[in-house]
């Protein structure tokens, strides 16, 4: 169960990594999602969406339903249809998606062993977002013991730490990494190298605190030199981007600053061809796809050390930093805009090896056969 699930996009890395799972294992198990019917923010279903019918999609069947249709009784019919052996759901704190199909499983009304994935939702960022709501469910849920029998995935040894800190009471654990595709640029026959001219810089993301542009944007105030900055992503939080376009307005008077926008998700791999540097101090990342996504197109990283990104500087790719101390966003930008142009394309080449590593590692020891274990016919829902 997902929130959301391709063709959409603005949910940004769990629709990624779910899509993922499903087509790297479609071999091996068979799935059916139960998601919604609209991308995040949208009023209205596509035309192009069938509603309440179940589709054949690349590796799996998907019911995509408007949410509020989920009631508890629908919930209960579908996911005894399903029949599935495992049931997982791609969230924490979603209603629907999450927290009524564990209720349903607690009260014995669904069969089946859930495996839940919170896809960063416990970093101490994303749980500082709306905290007093977030810490009273969770206080709620270990009073009833609502998540007694879940099997938790965590997508790194840290997550996993993140797991138990917050759920207490010995929840069991396996970690699985995410799974992506190797990159397919190569660099060869490509001028990679940075131009004469403006430094690029693109954020790519949801427009929330917790993806943190204003940070990004107050880190830039500092920088000599000519540098353009291209903002992609639904705005989700309209306050919180009213607080960024004060900054952004004070910057384009000597710099080009753009808002562009969301863009469908085949359009980022050329966003990031076309940039130099993806600028992206996030509050947590459990992963995140789209910094995988950025070195997998050349474009190397500056982020925060609160992602599992933390070898960058090691593979030469860009840095993952303290956001204690912003200062040093700026210096590590400053020196992309002084950077001569070979040694950008070193670390253009970098970021590509970094994401190929990744990928081939995540493939080779994925783990998933175990955070499955237990499912005779191999279906999940």
């Amino acid at each position: 169960m997902a929130p959301l699930y391709p063709p959409f996009a603005k949910g940004g890395g769990p629709i990624r990594s779910i899509y993922n799972l499903v087509s790297a294992l479609s071999n091996d198990y068979s799935f059916s999602v139960i998601t919604g019917d609209r991308d995040l923010g949208d009023s209205v279903k596509p035309a192009y969406i069938k509603a309440d019918e179940w589709l054949d999609t690349e590796g799996a069947r998907v019911l995509y339903t408007p949410a509020a249709r989920l009631s508890p009784i629908r919930l209960v019919r579908l996911l005894r249809q399903a029949n599935a052996d495992v049931i997982y759901c791609n969230s924490f704190f979603s209603y629907r998606f999450s927290i009524l199909p564990v209720l349903m499983s607690r009260l014995g009304l669904v069969p089946g062993r859930f495996v839940l994935a919170p896809r960063g939702e416990f970093s101490p960022g994303a749980l500082g977002l709306k905290a007093r709501k977030k810490h009273f469910f969770l206080s709620l849920a270990k009073a009833i013991k609502l998540h007694k029998s879940v099997t938790w995935h965590a997508t790194t040894e840290d997550e996993a730490k993140l797991i138990r800190n917050v759920v207490g009471d010995h929840p069991t654990v396996i970690v699985a990494p995410n799974l992506v595709e190797p990159p397919s640029r190569t660099l060869e026959a490509d001028n990679s190298e940075k131009a004469k001219g403006p430094l690029k810089i693109v954020f790519v993301s949801r427009i929330t605190r917790k993806k943190n542009l204003k940070f990004a944007l107050q880190s830039l105030e500092g920088v000599r030199g000519d540098f353009e900055f291209d903002i992609y992503g639904p705005i989700e939080d309209r306050g919180y981007w009213r607080e960024c376009e004060e900054i952004a307005r004070s910057l384009c008077s000597e710099h080009e600053i753009r808002y562009l926008g969301p863009v469908p998700h085949s359009d980022i791999p050329r966003i990031f061809q076309t940039a130099q540097v993806f600028l992206f101090p996030t509050l947590g990342e459990n992963f995140g796809h789209v910094i995988y996504e950025s070195l997998a197109s050349g474009c190397p990283v500056i982020t925060s050390d609160q992602t599992p990104w933390i070898d960058l500087a090691n593979w030469g790719a860009g840095h993952a930093l303290s956001l204690g101390d912003p200062a040093v966003f700026t210096r590590r930008i400053q020196e992309l805009v002084d950077l001569p142009p070979h040694d950008y394309r070193r670390q253009s080449l970098n970021a590509i090896n970094f994401a190929r590593h990744v990928a081939e590692t995540s493939r080779r020891n994925h783990n998933y056969n175990a955070l499955f274990a237990g499912s005779h016919s191999n279906e999940i829902s």
